[in-house]
């Protein structure tokens, strides 16, 4: 779990005799390196990619609990799309992802043809191919050619401690 620090107060109003059994909390932020009254803000960032809207939404809110700000893409197309953007930001306004998680089978355009489009360095700065990547699938056995091209596969169903367990060691080798 990553520790935030923010300056300033919370409160909580809750009717008398009655317990709060939630408590969702919205602060802005940005995903880059900016300074407001000597706070830092800088969260990994992390690109997930899967045609599964459920999916996704499963996992930005658990990555987003353990400290990450997350991206989302619903097909290798979007996926680039989001990377040509960060590309193109002057002043890294709009930093590359640190990792990114994808699917292998989506319409349109597959994990397998986003992972060599993202390794073959078309199209993007050279730093691109060389942001880690995850996949995240029911699918693994889909051929092996893409295995070397990977830091790790994770199989659906979701186990939320080893995914974790594997985000981290691989931002961790990052570094």
């Amino acid at each position: 779990m990553k520790e935030l620090q923010f300056a300033g107060h919370f409160y909580v109003k809750s009717p008398v005799n009655r317990r709060i059994r939630g408590l969702n909390l919205v602060l802005p932020c940005t995903m880059s390196n900016s300074t407001h009254q000597g706070t830092v803000l800088s969260l990994p960032v992390i690109l997930i990619v899967d045609d599964e809207l459920e999916v996704r939404k499963l996992l930005r809110e658990f990555l987003g609990w353990s400290g990450y700000a997350v991206l989302e893409a619903e097909n290798g197309h979007h996926a680039l799309n989001i990377l040509k953007a960060c590309s193109h930001e002057p002043n890294d306004q709009k930093p590359f992802p640190d990792l990114i998680i994808t699917d292998l089978t989506m319409p349109g355009m597959s994990g397998m043809e986003l992972i060599q489009a993202i390794r073959s360095g078309v199209d993007f700065k050279t730093e691109l191919s060389s942001i880690p990547i995850l996949v995240f699938s029911g699918n693994v056995d889909q051929g092996h050619q893409w295995k070397s091209q990977v830091e790790g596969v994770i199989e659906k169903p979701i186990d939320f401690a080893t995914l974790l367990e594997v985000v981290d060691g691989v931002l961790k080798k990052r570094e």
